[in-house]
Order: structure tokens, then C-alpha cells, then sequence
């Protein structure tokens, strides 16, 4: 009995290591696959394998893996902007933390950090001072509690970074000084890694100024290094002559000695006036590269003007001659078809140059918000309805759930995206329902949803419908697929993103998020 009870506990013993073994086989292949993913940009396989592997040790109790592979997946939401399904995935890490600091008895401010830091990022990519700001507040509690002198640094350089994103220079021009003092404490590997963070904020933000201020400070941080490590070396080789010197002055005992050492000090010299003119070389290369970067981010910013110039004098001289041509399609017979084509052709082209002209003027100025103002829900769904039920086919039920509510934003253009999403519900709808709804998801975050019964769009064509230019081989009497870009831009404009629901499959459904 007893050799049975022991016989039993090894057979256990070993299935459970063979399913261990196995189990941690799976994840090695779930790894692979997301880095291959992300190496070969598909970056929504890349994350869904990040959030299988995030589950899968959340599930096993190892916590801090599992925050670092939620953390991955959502630098690709962030960078996809697939803004809510960050936040949700944003909650979901914060459990696993709250769940490990239960099971260990102990705080976990790393952790916290880390997450802190993604949501700092996300805060930053919609413009959210506020929020950012108070990440940076949290950010500093944690790094208090984990008191090491690198993450004092790294809280330092996400300080300095938020201040130029959001324009704050002065404040960031003080941290960079401080950077500038702390940089004994720390080798040059290090210093230099954060350096580089920095470049990537000025790439990023296209600020002329502060990359050539960051230029600057990082040319005078690595010569004043270089010349420390020169003058170490002259020092070192001032010595070594001192001591050549004292040991002939003991053995004057031939000239050919003192012959070798007058060879022997001059190729010492030698060597020391090529260093240092090398030090200059280089100091004289990195401050052209700085003069060269800031020419070319002028010259980008120089291009973007042509290029909106250029539409819109494009736009001048087309659409005069278009108008002329749909005038003269009026004096031809009606009858024939001909004169028809003509003016539905120059009226699609007159459209379409309008739509490329609008298109222009939003991508130009994306980075300036439209003006908000209070509106009342009810009477704007009333006045949508008035212009909206006219348009749909008969036996289509339209439903507005009209909400007595008060919302901040841009009347004129949230009304003209609205229209547009519920004229293409009522376009390609011929029975069911379209729906538009109100939907409150935060404190400064609402929702307005579209939705319908028609055809829908293929899954393989969502994840393009918001990029223009995208269906240029339908013909343009059938519409030139600008509409929806126009209305995703116009989206980020009113402080928010325009997104299709890909899990709706009896229709279509639009989701308009907006933060106030």
C-alpha cells in the first residue's frame, strides 16, 4: 500500500513538470511569434500575442512579466492610436499589480512606475496636459519609493520631455540643466541613452528649437567629456616623460640616451597635438550636423506650406474650368445621355477637388483644436432627425436616443460629421435600423455612436476606410473615398478619434470618441 501511495505521488509529480514544460514551450512560440510580428510591422499580431502572453503569466502568478508584455501591447495601441482599448488594457494591468501587491504583502512601485510611464505617453499622444501632469505627480511617489539614482534620472528626462511636448520651454531648458549637473553621477553609456530619449521627443514634436538647444547641450556634455579623458592622458603622459626625464638626469651616462628620449618625448607631443586636433575635427562635425538637422526640419515645414499652397491653387484653377464645363452641359439636349454623363462627371470632379482642397486645409492644421461651445443634446439630435429622416428608404426605422444632456464641443463640426456618418448609414441601408447614440465614459470622455443594418465593410478593407486615396479604383461617379478621412481628421480636431467597430458584424457601427 505504501509502495502504491508513493508510485502515485510521482506519477503526479511528473505530469505536472511534462505540462509545465510544455506550457512554457507554448509561450516560448507565442513569444517568437510576437517579435517576428513586430519586426515585420504587423503590429495588430504582434499585440495580440503580447495579450496572450500577458494573460497567460498574469495567470501563473508571475506579475511583473506579465505587466512588462501588457506594457509592449499597449506602446502598439498607443502607436495605432486604438486610444480606448488602451485605457481598458491600462485598468487590466493596474489588477495585476493590485493583485500582486495582495499576494506578496508589499508594495510595488516599479511596477506602478512602469505603468505610470506608458500612460505618460499615451496622456502625451492627445495632447492632455493636464493628465500628463498629474502622471508626472504619481510618477514622482513611485520613483520616492523605489530611490535608486537611475530612476531619479529617468523620471528627470520624462519631466523635460513632457515640458517641450507641451510647450512649456523655459521648464524644460531647467530640467536639461539639471540633467547637465547630475552628469558625473552616472557613466556615459547611460548618460548618452538618455540623451537619445530626448533626440526622439525633438523628432518627434518637430521643434527646431529645442533640437538645436539639445544639439548644444549634448555637443558641450561629450567634448567636456573627451577633454577630461584628453587632459587624463596628457597627464598620464606628463608623468610618464617626468619620470623618463628623472631617470636619465640619474644615468647621464651616454648621449645616445639622451638622444632616444628627445625622439621619444617629440613622438609623445606628436601624438598629443593629432589627439587634440581630432577633438577639434569632431566638435567642428557634430556643430554642422546640428546646423544641418535644423535646416532640414525647416525645409520640411517650408514643404508643408508648398504642398497646401499647391492645392489649393490647384483647386483655383480646376474648379473654374470644371464649373465652365457643367454650364455648358446645360445648353445640350437633356434628352441625350451624354449630357448627363457630362454632368455628373463634372459635378463628381467639382466634389472631388473640394474634398482634396478640405482635406489639405485639416491635415495643416491638426495640432489647432476647434473652438468649443456648450450644446444641448436634445434640440441637436431634434435638428440631425429633421435632416436625416427625409433621406432614408422606406421601412428603415431611424432612431435617435436622445439624451437631456449638455456636452462641450464644436457644434458646426460635430454636426457636419454626424451627417455624414448617418447619410452613408442611410445611403447603403434599405430595411432594419440606424441608430445614433450618446454615450457617457469617463468624467471628461463621451461617445457618439452610429449604427446601421446595411451591407457593412468587408473586414479587409476597415483598417484602410480612414486613410484617403484608398479606393481610387472605383470610379468617381461612384465617390471619391475621401469622406470618411475627411471625417477621422475632423475627429482629432474636436479632441478625439473616429474609429469602425470590427466586432459588429449586422451592419456597420461608427464610434466617435471625444474627450472635452
Amino acid at each position: 500500500m505504501k509502495f502504491k501511495s508513493i508510485f502515485l505521488t510521482l506519477f503526479f509529480l511528473l505530469t505536472v513538470s511534462l505540462a509545465t514544460m510544455a506550457q512554457d514551450s507554448q509561450l516560448d512560440v507565442i513569444k517568437q511569434n510576437a517579435e517576428t510580428a513586430l519586426q515585420n510591422k504587423q503590429f495588430v499580431r504582434a499585440r495580440d500575442n503580447y495579450l496572450r502572453l500577458f494573460t497567460a503569466y498574469s495567470n501563473q502568478g508571475d506579475y511583473a512579466t506579465a505587466v512588462d508584455y501588457g506594457l509592449k501591447a499597449n506602446e502598439i495601441n498607443i502607436q495605432e492610436r486604438a486610444f480606448k482599448e488602451a485605457f481598458d488594457l491600462f485598468r487590466n494591468i493596474g489588477q495585476v499589480i493590485t493583485d500582486a501587491e495582495k499576494k506578496t504583502g508589499k508594495q510595488q512601485p516599479q511596477l506602478s512606475y512602469n505603468l505610470a510611464s506608458e500612460r505618460l505617453l499615451l496622456y502625451q499622444k492627445m495632447r492632455r496636459d493636464s493628465l500628463a501632469s498629474w502622471q508626472l505627480q504619481q510618477m514622482d511617489r513611485f520613483a520616492k519609493a523605489i530611490n535608486t539614482p537611475a530612476i531619479y534620472k529617468n523620471l528627470l528626462v520624462l519631466k523635460m520631455s513632457n515640458s517641450f511636448v507641451f510647450g512649456r520651454y523655459a521648464q524644460g531648458e531647467a530640467y536639461l540643466k539639471e540633467l547637465a549637473q547630475m552628469q558625473g553621477d552616472g557613466s556615459r553609456e547611460e548618460m548618452n541613452s538618455y540623451y537619445q530619449q530626448l533626440f526622439a521627443v525633438a523628432r518627434q514634436s518637430n521643434n527646431a528649437a529645442f533640437t538645436e538647444l539639445l544639439y548644444n547641450q549634448y555637443n558641450a556634455w561629450n567634448d567636456s567629456l573627451n577633454l577630461a579623458i584628453a587632459e587624463a592622458k596628457y597627464q598620464q603622459l606628463q608623468t610618464e616623460y617626468n619620470e623618463v626625464k628623472t631617470a636619465l638626469a640619474d644615468e647621464e651616462d651616454t648621449v645616445r640616451t639622451k638622444q632616444w628620449f628627445i625622439v621619444i618625448l617629440c613622438i609623445v607631443l606628436g601624438a598629443a597635438i593629432v589627439f587634440i586636433f581630432i577633438l577639434i575635427l569632431r566638435q567642428i562635425s557634430l556643430t554642422m550636423k546640428a546646423r544641418k538637422a535644423k535646416r532640414l526640419m525647416l525645409a520640411a515645414d517650408e514643404r508643408n506650406e508648398r504642398h497646401s499652397s499647391f492645392v489649393q491653387n490647384v483647386s483655383a484653377q480646376i474648379l473654374p474650368a470644371i464649373g465652365e464645363i457643367e454650364k455648358s452641359a446645360t445648353q445640350l439636349p437633356q434628352t441625350m445621355p451624354q449630357t448627363i454623363l457630362i454632368q455628373d462627371t463634372a459635378s463628381a470632379l467639382q466634389s472631388y477637388m473640394q474634398h482634396i482642397e478640405r482635406l489639405s486645409q485639416l491635415e495643416s492644421s491638426l495640432t489647432e483644436l476647434y473652438p468649443t461651445e456648450t450644446i444641448g443634446l436634445k434640440d441637436f439630435f431634434d435638428e440631425l432627425d429633421a435632416i436625416v429622416r427625409p433621406t432614408i428608404a422606406p421601412g428603415v426605422n431611424l432612431v435617435m436616443d436622445t439624451p437631456k444632456m449638455q456636452v462641450t464641443s464644436n457644434r458646426e463640426q460635430l454636426k457636419e460629421l454626424l451627417l455624414h456618418l448617418l447619410g452613408n448609414a442611410a445611403k447603403f441601408t434599405k430595411e432594419g435600423n440606424i441608430r445614433l447614440e450618446y454615450k457617457k465614459r469617463g468624467a471628461q470622455t463621451f461617445q457618439f455612436v452610429v449604427t446601421d443594418n446595411g451591407p457593412g465593410i468587408p473586414e479587409e478593407e476597415q483598417q484602410d476606410i480612414f486613410k484617403p486615396f484608398s479606393h481610387v479604383n472605383q470610379g468617381i461617379l461612384n465617390g471619391d473615398g475621401l469622406g470618411l478621412p475627411i471625417c477621422s481628421l475632423m475627429a482629432v480636431k474636436l479632441n478625439g478619434q473616429l474609429t469602425i467597430d470590427s466586432t459588429y458584424k449586422r451592419g456597420c457601427r461608427f464610434i466617435l470618441e471625444l474627450h472635452s
